[in-house]
């Protein structure tokens, strides 16, 4: 039978001497570490006699040696392996419960909750202004309001919610009747039943009863959906290619729940007005030609009218909540998958083609990118901030990017290469810094005409690949160059975005596929796709090759460095493979100390001395890939 842990104590020149006995387990503690703490000084814990320690008995023998500076002897080998993992460990592991008095919890939960209500309705005030203001430059930039995405919400936010709503209202027709002529009978007038089911459906209950079902439907039906595109970054991919998600998902939802509000109201009140009639035929026996006469007679034209007014401002409530709760999503988002395959496009071939479809769609604009204005810098960042809350980021961090080369950022996590790459595509406002692209200040463009001819010029691959999951992959691929050029050909669309999917290795079927359809790699090569849409000249990659097997991986590492000297590319690419470091980037900046500590090529960073760059670079991983790559880099490749 298992002895329990126990102990004897002799008294010492310092201080109490304990041996301890038995099974120092968690399962045979008992009340030892109290009798323990009980204790005064102690100046010698002994371990001879124990016949077994784990973890638990191992931290109470460390914190006793703590707090008393004892001395521990007679520990096995395996005791003492337990010990020395424990010996620097010095943490307090208690729970300081609130000792403070009910009533002062109670206020600041009180006073948390108020401010968090406060916040939340300030912040739904400032996203209905986002809102206006994003509905006023669609209208002054005579861009085209998006129909099809309004028409698609009548479908979910109406029509499907016709049945429901029906049977609702019915039944609360039925319900106020019956309640309302229990009532009545009292007094003998059972009669104005009627008035009462017939003028608190149409002003009151039918429309606060569509309200109420319509925002437990349809509201978190927008939040739910709008916080999957921003988990799976399809939000920020709207972004980067210049497709603003106010006119792309809030505007539509609003539009369609504040126009169907009014319809679904005075539909209830309807369904409510037969339910009520059917039990004044059955329960009252007042006839249906009478309760229709009736109605007509005691519903003025200003319960109607109040219904139609109050019910787009419910429309909009609804609307404006859910959207904005789903935009407080945070991203989180990881895919990984299975590699495909790819086929190579010489340069030429690939200019004729853009020149061909350019000179049939007549886009000056386009052919203008294609040729852009040259900068032997094409990025520079200087004294750049980032901070979220008392958690310091990036602190006076500077960084080049050359123009057509392939810059690999590295870093611990926790470091902020995406935060880096968010802020350079306009996605995270920095604390403090400065942000060129292709000479142009990030925080100085003010105009949105030149804010989209910048965006233009670049194209970026989220690491799940961010495809809209609604949309094929061909749409997918076809969503900037519609958003850019909207009188452009259907015909050369589809054109252009079966070339695209041939460009990145895709088979000719995935063009008709969904998201859902592809396979990992697959999606990342969609997602290539889409970025390479409009030929841009800056190409941010981030985590490419995270998730595919080595095989997959080698692919895609070599379909980026083809596509990258075919095109003449720009690539800023964030990677934790060391093989696409070494296959790939002209150069690497390491990321670490909250700033760029060193850029230039992998022989360079191996003559620094920083030990991060040491640790990462020469450990078994580093001279793995090093191996595999017979320490050539592109560079080397390239000369």
């Amino acid at each position: 039978m298992a002895v329990w842990a126990d102990f004897e104590t002799n008294d010492g020149a310092d201080g109490a001497e304990v041996r301890f006995s038995g099974r120092l387990t968690l399962a045979r503690m008992g009340d030892l570490p109290q009798r323990l703490d009980e204790l005064g000084p102690i100046s010698l814990l002994d371990l001879s006699n124990i016949t077994r320690i784990d973890t638990v008995g191992a931290w109470i023998v460390t914190r006793t040696m703590h707090r008393h500076d004892a001395k521990v002897v007679g520990a096995s080998q395996d005791a003492q392996r337990l010990l020395d993992a424990l010996a620097n460990d010095t943490s307090e592991y208690r729970n300081h419960g609130d000792r403070r008095p009910a009533w002062v919890r109670m206020l600041e939960q009180l006073g948390t909750a108020s401010v968090a209500i406060w916040n939340e309705l300030v912040g739904i005030i400032g996203f209905f202004g986002a809102m206006v203001v994003a509905l006023f430059n669609q209208i002054r930039a005579r861009r085209a309001i998006r129909w099809n995405a309004i028409v698609t919400r009548f479908q979910t936010v109406g029509v499907d919610a016709l049945p429901i709503i029906g049977l609702m209202s019915f039944l609360i027709g039925i319900v106020i009747a019956q309640q309302g002529s229990v009532q009545l009978k009292q007094f003998g007038l059972e009669v104005f039943t009627i008035n009462l089911v017939g003028r608190a459906s149409i002003r009151e209950l039918g429309l606060l009863m569509t309200a109420i079902m319509v925002a437990g439907r349809s509201g978190s039906a927008f939040a739910a959906q709008i916080g999957t595109m921003k988990l799976t970054e399809e939000v920020d991919a709207m972004r980067t290619i210049g497709v603003s998600p106010m006119e792309a998902i809030v505007l539509p939802r609003v539009a369609a729940s504040t126009i169907t509000m009014p319809l679904l109201g005075f539909y209830a009140s309807i369904c409510a007005i037969i339910g009520g009639g059917i039990f004044c035929w059955v329960g009252l026996e007042i006839p249906p030609l009478t309760y229709v006469q009736r109605i007509r007679e005691i519903i003025p034209m200003t319960d109607f009218w109040i219904m139609l007014i109050k019910a787009p401002v419910f429309g909009i409530l609804i609307g404006v909540t859910g959207c904005y709760e789903g935009m407080q999503v945070r991203q989180n988002a990881e895919q990984v998958g299975l590699g495909g395959c790819r086929r190579h496009l010489p340069r030429h071939r690939s200019r004729r083609l853009c020149r061909r479809f350019l000179h049939l769609a007549g886009l000056e604009l386009m052919a203008e990118l294609i040729e852009p204005e040259k900068f032997d810098i094409a990025i520079k960042v200087r004294g750049l901030c980032n901070q979220f809350g008392a958690a310091v980021i990036h602190e006076n961090l500077d960084l080049d990017v050359r123009s057509g080369e392939i810059l690999g950022v590295v870093g611990g996590s926790g470091t902020g290469k995406s935060v880096l790459m968010r802020s350079i595509i306009g996605l995270q406002i920095p604390t403090a810094g400065e942000i060129e692209v292709y000479g142009k200040t990030l925080d100085t463009i003010v105009d949105e005409e030149e804010s989209r001819d910048l965006r233009r010029r670049w194209g970026v691959m989220f690491q799940g690949g961010a495809l809209f999951s609604t949309l094929t992959v061909a749409e997918n691929i076809q969503v900037p160059l519609r958003e850019f050029y909207p009188r452009m050909d259907p015909e050369l669309l589809d054109e252009i975005a079966a070339y695209k999917v041939a460009m990145v290795g895709l088979p000719n079927d995935a063009g008709p596929k969904y998201p859902a359809e592809l396979s990992g790699g697959m999606v990342k090569r969609a997602g290539l796709a889409r970025a390479l849409a409009l030929d841009p000249a800056l190409l941010f990659l981030d985590e490419p090759t995270a998730g595919l097997d080595p095989i997959g991986a080698a692919k895609f590492d070599e379909l980026i460095r083809e596509l990258a000297d075919t095109m003449g590319l720009t690539v800023f690419l964030i990677t934790h493979d060391l093989d696409s470091l070494y296959a790939t980037c002209d150069r690497v900046a390491v990321l670490a100390e909250k700033k760029v500590i060193a850029v230039g090529t992998i022989p360079e960073l191996l003559a620094t001395e920083h030990p991060w760059i040491q640790e990462y670079f020469n450990g078994p991983r580093g001279r793995a890939a090093s191996g595999s790559n017979d320490a050539l880099t592109r560079a080397d490749r390239k000369n």
